[in-house]
């Protein structure tokens, strides 16, 4: 009489949890993909993260992860669409797909808020202010450089508004929208 054992086991099993459908993501911000992973994990050798701004999953290679990893710190890319979705691949040594999940339901990728800095001459006529980087709308933290230049006959004096004081030049961090003037006398 001979003895044997039998092993059976389960196959993995991996769940997207996180972005699972509704979520809105900023392009630029950061957020965590997160998955869960069940059965038998001892054949999986890396995750493989995709998405897609299609509806479907796979249009975009994130990145790889180890074979331990239930989280990614994705930065949002510049690829705005309401119809996002992620992908979770569980991969053997061999590149074997062993399981897979997706975003139950569409998540969105949303363009980056911009922000307007206006500025006045005070008086009218008496100068101007150069702006670095130029255009007067920018993307949130940006850093810019005013400069105040004045019309013969004046000189700068001062800030006001939300950049104060008197050295020329200065910056503001675009954070919202911003108004500053620039005094001349």
């Amino acid at each position: 009489e001979s003895n044997f054992l039998i092993q059976t086991s389960t196959a993995p099993t991996v769940t997207v949890t996180s972005p699972n459908g509704g979520e809105t993501w900023k392009v630029g911000e950061t957020h965590n993909i997160t998955w869960t992973v069940s059965g038998d994990t001892s054949q999986i050798d890396h995750f493989i993260l995709g998405y897609g701004t299609d509806g479907s999953y796979n249009q975009y290679y994130i990145d790889t992860t180890s074979s331990g990893s239930r989280s990614y710190s994705w930065t949002i890319p510049n690829t705005p669409s309401t119809q996002c979705k992620v992908g979770v691949w569980a991969i053997d040594a061999n590149n074997n797909i062993l399981a897979f999940d997706s975003s139950d339901n569409f998540f969105t990728i949303s363009s980056p808020p911009t922000y307007t800095l206006t500025v006045t001459i005070s008086p009218s006529g008496s100068g101007n202010v150069t702006l670095n980087p130029s255009g007067g709308t920018y993307a949130p933290g940006t850093v810019v450089t005013l400069t105040a230049n004045p019309s013969i006959g004046y000189h700068f004096v001062n800030w006001s508004g939300d950049a104060t004081g008197s050295s020329n030049p200065t910056t503001v961090t675009m954070n919202s929208n911003k108004n500053v003037t620039a005094k001349f006398e």
